[in-house]
């Protein structure tokens, strides 16, 4: 053919095929380049193919360039050409601008089998039946989060959808689900009536929808058969074994249901009274059904609740820990017993046996929230931040709407020194829960505080206290922004209201006696010192695996100005796990120890350690935003399998 065979003699002749080589060869270097700097910077989605967009138009510029003036001589620009330049930079121009002003995909990503149970309608009225109502959903979450096929999203972010008017479209996008059940309850006597809908989130449509009026004691058997309709329309696998969990009811006394779903309603208000009545009415269920294993596990979280959240004696953490072992005893397949040991082996120190609890809890209820958290929570203790932070991530994607998700994320963030990310995690926190979380305040306070940012500690550490003024961690929190200004008496009053709430012991007498120093009450102080001392070298030996008692053994031997002794306690603390290096830095009562060369050392090996972990999580996408937050199916099954071979 003398036409092909002339246009190739052309393209010879004015050196097009050179010119495309040159520009591909260089085209293909550049993509690799922006792909290798998107993913270790994790740089805006849009960059990488905005790039290769421009680079496919300026193919085509390339090939006019050549074709027009690659022949010898000087060959000026026509009309046509600048034509045809000019369409090509509009295109550019035009695809550019569709990806850079995209629309974000919806977050967190939307998995085909994912879920959410919103609040059921308490269609009697009658205000105390809510809780119930709310209890029975929850349960039927429960149900479903046994199940392996499926994504379940956790029960307290669906309560902000309770009494919505919004559609199920709109929380599917919000949620990333590709369902929602919807329904209403009524109990009359010895009788209820439930009514439940499964809608797809993509259509409006119903996929399932059944009303079951029955006696109230089949209340355990209509969870199970809705669970188990649910499963079937969104065609979710479920084992023989997981079958056999979702239909084996948890108590056959109904009045001890009735009590437990009050005591967990009361559990989850989060206040030291509300914990008393919880107590209580979780003793209650337990008299009438002895063999009531979610009893005994929310009763050992409401004992674990009084030692972390409300100062109390750590027995009661040792109690936390009896009852879900009592719990797991009674029912060897309670995925909440095994997250109540865990927890309560957590706030012990004990971590391998925490995160084998953690681990089956996992094990049996695949979408367990907190479990995955708690995961999180023993990855930190042991200094494994970079791991801690993926698991606490992909807590907050089965709880999208549990602020303390949040907080965790902006933590471990702040840890390893991303401040900017960490400020975005605690304030989606208060966007989700403001007028309630102040746990938030808190760690917002250290931040400030290891950027030396006094003055803006002081402010958040004010309204903490204004939000709640007896909280025993914004006291403390509010001893430390003090202490480090060295208004060693504002510190001290804040210090002694906490100590009130809590002890000497496990609460900050240490801090209250280095403040004592500082006014000179040396011997009162001294013998606070001693004492703790003491009891923290005992700890220390008894539970060889947690840092903090070795911690707080070398900050009491360096405020008695024993900096040899100080440091040898500091090491095995950092060898245990402790990794708040940010906070040695300004920590009032190291002050004694930090101009010492060994300190200098353990910095600088725990530094080194701090940038390797935060070099890792910049690796694995790990510093991103609320907004970016969700992680793949594949990313979460490698954390499954790294996890149950630690």
């Amino acid at each position: 053919m003398p036409v092909l065979k002339n246009f190739f003699a052309e393209l010879r002749s004015r050196g097009v095929r050179k010119t495309l080589a040159i520009y591909m060869s260089s085209g293909l270097t550049t993509i690799g380049i922006v792909r290798l700097f998107t993913d270790v910077y994790k740089l805006p989605p849009w960059i990488f193919p905005l790039v290769v967009t421009l680079l496919t138009c300026g193919l085509v510029s390339a090939f006019l360039f050549a074709w027009y003036h690659g022949q010898e001589g000087r060959q000026p620009f026509g009309r046509k050409e600048v034509l045809l330049h000019a369409l090509v930079g509009i295109v550019a121009v035009y695809l550019s601008a569709r990806m850079v002003y995209a629309p974000p995909a919806s977050s967190p990503q939307r998995l085909g089998k994912s879920i959410a149970v919103l609040p059921f309608t308490n269609m009697s009225g009658l205000k105390e039946d809510e809780y119930f109502s709310d209890g029975v959903t929850e349960d039927i979450l429960t149900q479903l989060a046994k199940i392996n096929d499926l994504r379940v999203i956790a029960h307290g972010t669906a309560l902000k959808y309770k009494d919505t008017k919004k559609t199920a479209r709109e929380i599917g996008n919000e949620l990333g689900v590709a369902a929602i059940v919807t329904g209403g309850m009524r109990r009359d006597g010895d009788r209820i009536r439930i009514s439940g809908r499964l809608i797809s989130t993509t259509s409006d449509e119903y996929l399932w929808a059944e009303t079951y009026d029955r006696e109230f004691k089949n209340i355990f058997a209509i969870q199970s058969e809705v669970a188990g309709r649910i499963a079937e329309a969104l065609r979710a696998r479920m084992t023989e074994e997981e079958t056999h969990r979702v239909n084996v009811p948890p108590t056959t006394n109904l009045e001890a249901y009735a009590l437990y779903l009050r005591g967990r309603d009361l559990k989850g208000k989060g206040t030291s009274e509300a914990n008393e009545q919880a107590v209580a009415v979780l003793q209650k269920a337990i008299a009438l059904d002895p063999r009531y294993a979610l009893a005994y596990a929310e009763l050992g979280l409401a004992y674990r609740q009084r030692y972390i959240a409300y100062g109390f004696p750590g027995e009661w953490a040792d109690s936390a820990v009896a009852l879900g072992q009592q719990a797991v005893d009674i029912d060897p397949s309670c995925a909440e017993g095994y997250r109540t040991l865990g927890s309560g082996y957590e706030a012990l120190g004990t971590y391998s046996r925490a995160l084998e609890s953690y681990n089956k809890a996992i094990q049996l209820s695949p979408n367990y929230a907190a479990a995955i958290a708690g995961v999180g929570w023993v990855a930190f203790y042991l200094g494994k931040l970079d791991e801690a932070l993926a698991w606490m991530r992909k807590s907050v994607e089965l709880a999208p709407d549990e602020a303390s998700r949040y907080v965790n994320v902006g933590l471990m963030c702040n840890l390893l020194g991303e401040d900017s990310i960490a400020v975005l995690w605690f304030n989606k926190s208060l966007t989700v829960e403001p007028d309630i979380l102040v746990t938030t305040y808190y760690h917002k306070i250290y931040l400030h505080l290891f950027q030396r940012n006094i003055a803006e500690a002081r402010r958040l550490a004010k309204i903490g206290l204004e939000k709640s003024p007896d909280d025993l961690w914004i006291l403390h929190a509010s001893g430390d922004v003090e202490s480090i200004a060295g208004n060693y008496a504002r510190a001290r009053a804040h210090y002694e209201r906490a100590v009130k709430h809590s002890s000497l012991v496990d609460g900050p007498g240490n801090q209250l006696a280095f403040t004592m120093l500082k006014s000179g009450e040396t011997r009162a102080a001294h013998a606070i010192l001693d004492s703790n001392l003491a009891i923290y070298k005992r700890r220390s030996g008894d539970n060889p695996e947690d840092s903090h008692n070795p911690l707080v053994v070398a900050t009491i031997l360096a405020v008695k100005n024993n900096p040899e002794e100080a440091l040898t306690w500091l090491r095995i603390a950092v060898e245990l796990g402790y990794s708040e290096h940010r906070w040695l830095t300004v920590e009032p009562m190291m002050e004694n120890v930090r101009q010492e060369p060994g300190f200098r050392a353990i910095m600088d090996a725990l530094g080194k350690r701090l940038n390797t972990m935060r070099d890792k999580a910049k690796l694995e996408g790990l510093f991103r935003s609320p907004d970016q937050h969700a992680s793949s199916s594949t990313e979460y099954a490698s954390m499954s399998a790294n996890y149950q071979t630690r």
